[in-house]
């Protein structure tokens, strides 16, 4: 026992002692070349077919060149081809997203443009496509288009509009028209930006001014960017209006369409200095018309457009325009143009879109909701239509500025902690804003990213995380550092200067430096261009004669100054900023009487650790107990119990308490014990965890997490004294970073379980079974993949002290193919085989306590050696808790199999599994049709031994693997002859039920929506 010992010790100093690789971080530069932009100018002739859902028409384009250099190429963005077919860059990234829509669109609901040529002042250009993108017209100029000259492209076209799969599309006869129209890429000091359309991923075009002619059925009212020029057109918008008017009280929802007007009209609608025109069609759109004055004098008109999909709602719409309006341009600076627009219309791509002047704005649930997001998109005017970013490069720039805007806006006109919307039942006990509370635990779980990275880089979760909320919360922390005046002033500088241009992110960081009179790269490059953690301490406190000494650790990876606010009856006092501090130091605090101190305390710094941020003048927090589980709340450790109930087949029902320590979002250090009474057994049982993550975001590496687990139940019964088993595993996993936004993942894990099992006063029986193992998966809507591979050494101690230890080498791979929607049909091959195989010819004995590390091709208690699994039933195969599987192995799902009789090999095994959805719509999925086949090798004495062949199959219910029932429908002889029980048909029938699979820390760290 004490060369075990020392074995088992030493595995567990390995897992301990794994260094860190060093960190990467993205980067920004200050341009050193000389601003410049191109002109681009538009006139467009179209019309639409609303039986046909066309667009026939074509554009004519002004381009002129202000660069210093001669252009000989010209990319041009032809976007609406992005749905055309599944092998564009916005239809894999769909895929990648889960999304499968597009995917199985008939060909009938998809769009592109037709019949379109390229003309250079006259003269018919050939294009291709650019890098594989349909949606990118390349070529070659006919001339060089030197300095300050001009060129007019006319491209005639035809425009099979799509139904609604993202921004432009069609649902019926409502129309929206984005990113509709043959346009240049943006050619500026870093050179040409061809990008293809992408669902998550906006957009960069050049400024230039617009006249758009529509013709259509005369009974469609038109919304769009620009002023409308016909007379005829306005008197007909205004006669909506007054149609809104009288019909203000009316109830009833109509969202049938009119039959369209055999007469036809034409609307003009013109711009200037904006960098895209949308527009949107309906002949059920009602009217309101606004007007809001600006400090400067100005008067801007504002609209609201709106069908009866949430009517009640849109008739307060227009005063969210109006105020966003003056509160955008009292903060930022005043609004240049003639009108601001809401659109209520079919949307695909979020909650809503922006175009210069207009905005589409799709379901919202809730006034505030509403008003949030046409305050957003009305913000966008600025961030995006005045100072043109290059929104998929950058898109931090734009969403997160934006967002930190919107968010004071909220604060003011919706006082108190931002919701979003949840009861207050949830919310009551929240230290933060939900959307801070939701930020940082993405930056617990380790699965933030940079806000600086490309659109395209981005999970789905963290497009909205990292680029909008992550960014306006830092932007606010930037605020309090700076002060607020200083801040806007700051913004509205960068705002005058840089109107209808395109600054980049370094251009917008040398205005902060240079504006505030300070380095702000500890801001910039902490928060913005890395995923780094912010970690500050509050140590310790020493009242001095004139006030306070506090201890600062630094704890991140971020120097950042630092806030330290006193509170006196739960009330703050004072607030003193400090320098950025590393490692152990001490600064002043004036002042007496404080209670405590708090760092960071409006949670903007997005501190990993809140916890250590708080300290009290004197005395200590003891900790706090709750029940399950609650908000973390820094000013005081929390401990949760609960009752516990458990049921097994040995122990009986077990009642007890459950401890743990997990406060959301969940700390890095955690812990959770269940502690019972078996009244069957009459023994203590139950499990033990502590776990520490570390998120890592370095190297190739995204988490490591050590863990020891315990657990201790009975293992069998009838006997004079029942027997029970123990376990202590130690482990340590490194989850590899393949980019949050790669369908992969995969761990390397290594754990080493003691085990002991035997009667209550002598646990005679004991191993050590130390594995590696290497897992991965492919997240895919259709092609979904997993892999598992392990080497395992097991060292047993038998009961007359005989050293039994062997070598098992064994894996799996999964693949399923979606044969329909969301039909899937699965293929899954396991193998195994031993190089090294334990001596059991000795005694019956030791050949029995070896057999239970055998390859088994059906995972049920007595397969279970090293007590991974959670077992109703192990050994006893006399009840239905006995017909417990886990789809490990062999992952056959056969009842009633005796310890050792089939599907055991001390030398090699494989099998094929394969189960299917049924291919008729109405039936659920988790109902499937299964087949098991396998193999493996009979080892004899005398004869050497042989193969033997079992297959089987039936029916399953089947959720992820975790919960499931399997009906066999049919066996093979070999099963049917080792089935200790067929005289009852129910006896035949298996269960999952994988607790491992259902563990919720697990899933909280692995999580991805």
């Amino acid at each position: 026992m004490k060369t075990k010992l020392r074995y088992f010790l030493g595995i567990a100093m390995l897992f301990f002692q794994c260094s860190l690789l060093l960190a990467q971080k993205s980067s920004w530069k200050i341009p050193t070349e000389p601003y410049f932009q191109q002109q681009v100018n538009n006139v467009i002739n179209v019309t639409l077919d609303d039986s046909l859902h066309t667009l026939t028409g074509e554009i004519i384009i002004e381009y002129i060149n202000n660069a210093p250099t001669t252009l000989n190429e010209m990319y041009i963005h032809l976007w609406a081809n992005a749905y055309k077919d599944r092998s564009t860059a916005f239809a894999q990234q769909r895929m990648r997203e889960g999304n499968t829509k597009f995917y199985y669109a008939e060909e009938a609901e998809r769009g592109n443009f037709q019949n379109l040529s390229i003309y250079v002042d006259g003269q018919q250009v050939n294009f291709v496509d650019w890098e594989g993108n349909q949606d990118i017209a390349y070529f070659k100029l006919p001339f060089g288009l030197e300095p300050k000259k001009k060129m007019t492209m006319r491209i005639p076209f035809t425009l099979k509009i799509p139904e609604s799969f993202s921004r432009l599309g069609h649902v019926g006869e409502s129309y929206q028209l984005t990113q509709w129209f043959p346009k240049p890429a943006v050619y500026d000091r870093d050179g040409w930006h061809p990008m293809p359309y992408l669902h998550m991923g906006e957009f960069y075009s050049e400024f230039g001014d617009y006249e758009v002619n529509i013709t259509l059925p005369s009974n469609y009212v038109v919304a769009a960017t620009g002023t409308l020029q016909n007379d005829e057109e306005l008197q007909f918008i205004n006669s909506k209006i007054q149609e809104t008017k009288e019909r203000a009280q009316d109830t009833i929802e109509d969202l049938s369409f009119p039959p369209s007007s055999d007469v036809m009209k034409t609307v003009t609608f013109k711009a200037q200095d904006v960098h895209d025109f949308g527009w949107f069609a309906d002949k059920r759109f009602y009217v309101e018309k606004g007007e809001v004055a600006l400090s400067n004098g100005k008067i801007v008109e504002t609209y609201v457009y709106y069908t009866d999909t949430e009517k009640a709602l849109w008739q307060d719409a227009l005063s969210y325009v109006d105020r966003s309006v003056k509160f955008y341009s009292d903060k930022v600076g005043n609004y240049p143009y003639p009108h601001a627009t809401a659109v209520q219309s079919a949307l695909s791509a979020g909650g809503g879109m922006e175009y210069p002047m207009i905005t589409v704005i799709g379901t919202s649930g809730n006034a505030q909701a509403l008003d949030a997001v046409i305050t957003h998109e009305v913000g966008h005017n600025w961030f995006y239509g005045i100072l043109g970013f290059n929104e998929r490069d950058h898109t931090w720039l734009d969403e997160g500025i934006n967002s930190y805007y919107d968010h004071r806006y909220t604060q003011e006109y919706y006082p108190g902690p931002m919701t979003m919307g949840l009861p207050p039942q949830i919310t009551k006990n929240l230290e933060t804003s939900v959307m801070q509370f939701a930020v940082m635990g993405q930056i617990k779980r380790g699965h933030d990213q940079a806000p600086s990275l490309h659109a395209n880089d981005f999970e789905s979760t963290n497009y909205f995380f990292s680029c909008y909320e992550k960014p306006a919360l830092a932007f606010e922390f930037l605020e309090q550092y700076l002060g607020e005046k200083k801040f806007d002033r700051i913004m509205q500088d960068l705002y005058k200067e840089w109107e209808f241009k395109h600054p980049g992110p370094g251009d917008v960081i040398e205005h902060f430096n240079r504006e505030s009179g300070e380095n702000l790269d500890w801001f910039f490059n902490g928060f913005i261009y890395s995923a780094d953690e912010m970690n500050y301490a509050l140590s310790s406190i020493k009242k001095m004669e004139n006030g306070y000494e506090l201890k600062i650790r630094n704890k991140g990876d971020i120097d950042a100054p630092f806030p330290v606010t006193a509170y006196k009856d739960g009330k703050a006092v004072k607030t003193e900023w400090y320098e950025a501090k590393q490692n152990n130091e001490k600064v002043s605090f004036p002042g007496d009487g404080y209670d405590y101190f708090v760092i960071d305390s409006s949670f903007t710094m997005l501190d990993i650790n809140m916890d250590n941020n708080y300290k009290k003048s004197k005395g200590l927090s003891l900790p706090k107990i709750g029940f399950i589980t609650g908000f973390d709340n820094m000013k005081r450790k929390q401990l949760y119990l609960s009752p516990i109930a458990l049921l097994n087949q040995y122990d009986g029902v077990m009642l007890g308490l459950h401890l743990n320590n997990l406060s959301l979002p969940l700390p890095k250090w955690k812990m959770s014990f269940n502690t019972g009474y078996g009244f069957k057994s009459r023994k203590i049982v139950g499990t033990g965890r502590i776990q520490y993550d570390q998120p890592i975001k370095k190297g190739i590496l995204e988490r490591i997490t050590y863990k020891v687990t315990s657990r201790r139940f009975s293992l069998t019964d009838g006997l004079e004294e029942d027997a029970l088993y123990e376990t202590i595993v130690p482990s340590v996993a490194f989850s590899f970073d393949h980019g949050e936004a790669s369908p992969w993942k995969s761990v390397l894990e290594l754990k080493s379980t003691w085990a002991e099992w035997g009667f209550l006063d002598d646990l005679e029986n004991d191993g050590i079974f130390t594995k590696l193992s290497y897992s991965g998966q492919k997240k895919s809507a259709l092609y979904p993949f997993d892999f598992n591979a392990g080497i395992e050494y097991m060292l047993y101690d038998g009961i007359f002290d005989a050293n039994l230890s062997s070598l098992k080498i064994d894996g799996h791979v999964s693949q399923g193919f979606e044969f329909m929607k969301n039909k899937t049909f699965n293929v899954r091959l396991y193998g195994g085989f031993f190089p090294i195989q334990a001596d059991v010819s000795t005694t019956s004995s030791n050949r029995t306590l070896a057999a239970n590390a055998n390859i088994n091709l059906v995972h049920n208690g007595n397969a279970d050696h090293a007590f991974e699994d959670f077992f109703l039933g192990r050994t006893d195969f006399d009840s239905a808790l006995d017909n417990q599987v886990v789809m490990r192995g062999g992952a056959f799902k056969l009842a009633n199999i005796a310890p050792g009789n089939i599907g055991q090999s001390n030398v090699g095994a494989f099998a094929l599994n394969v189960d299917t959805d049924i291919p008729i719509k109405f039936v659920p999925n988790y109902v499937k049709l299964y087949v098991d086949y396998g193999q493996y090798f009979i080892a004899r004495s005398a004869q050497g031994g042989q193969w033997e062949t079992i297959y089987s199959g039936g029916i399953m219910l089947n959720f992820r693997d975790a919960v499931g029932i399997y009906i066999p429908v049919y066996s093979n002889d070999v099963i049917r002859r080792n089935q200790t029980d067929r005289t009852n048909f129910f006896n035949q029938i298996s269960f999952t039920l994988d607790l491992n699979k259902l563990d919720i820390i697990d899933l909280y760290n692995n999580f991805r929506i």
